[in-house]
């Protein structure tokens, strides 16, 4: 509704709904039918007829059409609203329209009068109509310029003002005394880092549910927990079994035995992408999974990670070899797993690849149970004769990496599968070596994970998985700081746009150099480093961070 300044808005692409499910829901429930229709209007700009919703913007009367007039263009996908540019967007959920603003409101709200502050009244569905219509509030005065003037049919109008209200709705994880969050767990998962993450989770759970519990006694609220009501954390541990295709099923079963607001973290092996269905599909928070693998497809809005994964790594490496004039990259042999953590990133490498050009790239993949040896690694070299090696394989699959004959000019390993330091056991000579990571140096890491280790020794924590723990821990700090801004919206959509938000801030405090978000990306880390070592066999960045285009 209410435009950020007068540009051209950006167009926020609506997540895909579940076609046949919902129109089995809406036949037989008409409230779930016009919700929709308000959904429609609200996120895509398009009425019930199918046609595009027009508004005029009153500063230089601009049209508005379809995704430019959408209101979650301003006032977001939660309806709590936005500023940008010196223009403030309002909320527009129920229960911030339906009940009076506070003193000093009025002038965010409507045209400011010098001297006038008072409270604003609240709207009722006669006065929302006049103010969506034609810009006018429940006392007559007009709106901000900014805020567009809709044609809507009183249908239109009705389900827009339906769908306004549901925006209201608290989640069912949350009560007056608790907030109920969940963990992923795939039957894949390394029990390793599945131990590791827990025990930094249940920790800082019960750490912050003892705090709580001492406010709570005393009887007072602590200055950095705002107008927040104290509620303690409650974690669901959500164990999967079996085959992927049967996850979803899982999923529906945990979540309708016990909603919960998001989840959090989480770990998997080869697969993630049915728990990222799952959460797109039941619009719940999924936040930063520990996974190499990600889902990567526009529109989706509801599972946000901390990188692309072994795909970005793919891709920041093409641009590395595409570029780089140090070596003779003329035949180029990646040798990877026949599984999803090999494929994937070589799927990628060769689609950039052959996109640019000019480079000679061949496949060598090898089966899941195959044995890699010494007699492996020496067949390899006397077949192929690479000018450079790419190894989309595990410490344990290098542990045996041994290059005889003409050597390579270059051996790029990937950061995810080795998180992000060379094998203790790697015998190539070291000037020859490579590591395509997101993360900078171990010393940089090691200074960012400073913060984090002590808080681990004051909980009793082993430190057995650094980047893991890390991130998980980061994440945790963030969703608290985030709970606290939003005070008792819980909206899934508000928990992620407040956590856009502070990224900026609170991203430098991470064990990556950089991580940010906006609206509309679901990746913080955006960029990789090629680490090269030299004699002390130390890792150096060979530049910058390289961000694929």
């Amino acid at each position: 509704m209410l435009l950020r300044g007068l540009c051209v808005i950006l167009v926020v692409l609506c997540m895909a709904e579940n076609s046949v499910v919902l129109s089995k829901v809406m036949a037989t429930n008409p409230d779930a039918q016009l919700l929709e229709s308000g959904k429609r209007i609200y996120r895509e700009g398009i009425l019930s007829t199918g046609q595009k919703l027009e508004g005029v913007a009153a500063m230089g009367e601009i049209p508005l059409s379809g995704t430019q007039a959408a209101c979650i263009n301003c006032h977001l996908r939660s309806g709590m609203g936005a500023s940008e540019a010196g223009q403030r967007a309002l909320p527009v959920a129920g229960t911030t329209l339906y009940q009076p603003g506070p003193p000093g409101f009025w002038y965010l709200h409507e045209v400011a009068q010098p001297g006038v502050n008072r409270f604003r009244p609240a709207y009722t569905d006669i006065t929302l109509a006049k103010a969506i219509r034609a810009g006018v509030t429940p006392t007559g005065r007009a709106l901000q310029p900014a805020m567009p003037r809709f044609k809507l049919a009183d249908a239109d109008l009705n389900a827009l003002t339906a769908y306004l209200k549901s925006l209201s709705d608290t989640s069912s994880a949350v009560d007056d005394g608790t907030i109920h969050w969940a963990t992923v767990v795939t039957p894949d998962a390394d029990p390793v880092e599945k131990k590791a993450m827990l025990d930094v989770m249940e920790a800082f759970f019960k750490a912050r549910n003892a705090e709580t519990s001492r406010y709570l006694h005393n009887g007072h609220i602590p200055p950095n927990r705002g107008y927040a009501p104290l509620r303690n954390w409650e974690l669901h541990v959500w164990e999967l079994q079996g085959a992927p295709e049967t996850w979803d099923t899982q999923l529906d079963a945990y979540f309708h035995k016990r909603p919960v607001f998001a989840v959090l973290a989480g770990v998997g092996g080869s697969h993630w992408q049915p728990i990222h269905n799952f959460c797109e599909k039941l619009e719940v928070a999924c936040l930063f999974p520990n996974t190499n693998l990600p889902t990567i497809r526009e529109g989706d809005f509801y599972s946000v990670y901390f990188s692309k994964g072994l795909t970005l790594e793919a891709e920041a490496l093409a641009e590395f070899l595409r570029t780089d004039q140090a070596h003779h990259h003329t035949r180029i042999v990646q040798v990877y797993r026949d599984e999803p953590q090999g494929n994937i990133p070589a799927t990628a490498l060769r689609q950039v690849m052959q996109v640019n050009g000019g480079i000679g790239l061949k496949d060598y993949p090898i089966a899941p149970k195959e044995k890699i040896d010494t007699t492996f690694w020496r067949r390899l070299m006397k077949t192929e004769r690479p000018d450079s090696l790419v190894l989309w394989l595990s410490e344990q699959d290098l542990s045996s990496l041994e290059l005889s004959g003409p050597l390579p000019h270059a051996v790029y390993l990937s950061g995810h599968l080795l998180k992000g330091q060379l094998p203790t056991s790697l015998k190539p000579p070291p000037n020859k070596v490579y590591l395509v990571s997101p993360w900078s140096t171990q010393q940089s890491r090691d200074e960012r994970f400073t913060r984090m280790q002590a808080w681990m020794e004051t909980e009793n924590l082993t430190v057995t998985d650094e980047l893991l723990q890390g991130n998980v821990l980061w994440l945790l700090w963030l969703v608290d700081d985030a709970v606290e801004q939003i005070t008792d919206h819980f909206s899934p959509d508000y928990l992620i746009e407040r956590i856009e938000d502070m990224m900026g801030n609170l991203g430098n405090s991470s064990l990556y150099p950089r991580i940010s978000l906006g609206p509309g990306q679901r990746f913080a880390a955006k960029g990789c480093y090629i680490l090269g070592t030299g004699t002390d066999r130390q890792l150096k960045p060979l530049g910058t961070a390289i961000v694929p285009p």
